[in-house]
């Protein structure tokens, strides 16, 4: 029954992304389950976020899915796909449409978004999206160090390079790399992932407490899978560090968990559906591999995802003209009433609840 229960969230919160999105490809960033009115800025990385969530939810919903999905990749590359260095056949993703402020400036999330959206197609790609593709890639590697660190902004016209540093851009970024490298068999990009997640490795192995860094659990996960098949070949010291990485990450998520202390079910304190759902992410990925390496906190694991499943399952907008909607906070949350951005449904809220319940229901099909 509860497997029924995900399957049926799963298409439904995919029918709300397809049914909110306008004909030019484009997703209704935002509306309220009061009818207030919303801003209405729209975020790049989010709409590539909905794609990807759109491609892994395509068995659960109806066959028009795939309609919505190509129509929301030509808006991406219509309005955002930029050519860079032409000469060195790059492509980067601006952070706003042409003529908008910030056109020239492009973010690693951003580039790595569209490349996990366009690897996780499940149709033939054209030959379009393969040059781009490539183009994604190489300059997703141009923004790697030698070290593994990144650079997380920058602008494209004057080639200057922000202060701003993302926490999640490295994972993204490192998942990217590998699914592009899995599908064109490109070991640059294999290496380039792996050196991305030893940086975070490295400058996080000292430190007390770690961000709840979904994305690096996600491309961690990854690499452990390639690497238990054989597609590829990673040091044993390497992978040491990863699993010691990945213990941290999924700590902070538990103790976050437990400092919520919440009825409902949220794994934050805020009550942000956004928030379980991406920590769900992660800890759903890596789960399996915890579990292999002798990790002691399963059980722990095990509570928080089931708990984190019933928060998001319980937000669900259930019927109406919104329905399979997520607000940004559970009308269940204690902080519901006094939060004026509650009721609120974003897309990335959406598509990460998504996700987060995608990756319960492969644990409970591989139990």
């Amino acid at each position: 029954m509860l497997t029924y229960a995900k399957r049926r969230f799963i298409a439904k919160s995919a029918t709300y992304l397809m049914g909110h999105q306008n004909r030019s490809g484009k997703f209704i960033y935002r509306v309220r389950t009061d009818g207030k009115a919303v801003r209405k800025d729209y975020n790049v990385l989010r709409h590539a976020g909905a794609i990807y969530a759109l491609n892994q939810s395509r068995s659960f919903t109806e066959p028009q899915i795939q309609n919505s999905i190509d129509r929301a990749l030509s808006y991406l590359w219509r309005w955002y796909l930029i050519p860079v260095e032409a000469q060195k056949l790059r492509f980067a993703i601006a952070s706003s449409r042409p003529g908008k402020k910030n056109s020239d400036i492009v973010k690693l999330g951003g580039i790595s978004l569209a490349q996990i959206a366009l690897a996780t197609q499940q149709r033939n790609r054209s030959v379009f999206e393969d040059d781009v593709a490539h183009g994604l890639a190489r300059f997703t590697r141009s923004m790697v160090g030698a070290d593994g660190s990144v650079t997380s902004k920058l602008n494209v016209r004057t080639e200057e390079v922000s202060d701003f540093a993302s926490l999640y851009y490295p994972g993204e970024a490192a998942l990217s790399l590998l699914l592009y490298a899995m599908e064109y068999k490109d070991e640059d990009s294999i290496q380039c992932s792996l050196s991305i997640l030893q940086h975070l490795c490295n400058t996080r192995k000292d430190l007390p407490s770690v961000p709840p860094d979904h994305w690096a659990l996600l491309a961690t996960a990854e690499v452990l899978s390639l690497n238990s098949t054989g597609r590829i070949d990673v040091e044993d010291t390497a992978l040491a560090a990863l699993h010691f990485h990945a213990a941290q990450v999924v700590d902070k998520i538990l103790r976050d968990a437990d400092l919520a202390d919440d009825s409902a079910g949220s794994l934050t304190d805020n009550g942000q559906t956004c928030s379980s759902a991406t920590r769900l992410e992660g800890l759903c990925a890596i789960f399996p591999h915890m579990k292999k390496n002798g990790y002691p906190n399963l059980d722990q694991i095990q509570d928080c995802i089931e708990r984190g499943i019933g928060y998001l399952m319980s937000a669900q907008v259930e019927s109406g003209p919104l329905a399979g909607g997520m607000p940004w906070v559970s009308p269940h949350h204690t902080t519901y009433a006094t939060n004026q951005t509650a009721p609120e449904i974003r897309i990335d809220s959406v598509q990460h609840a998504i996700s987060a319940v995608l990756g319960s229901l492969s644990l409970d099909y591989n139990k």
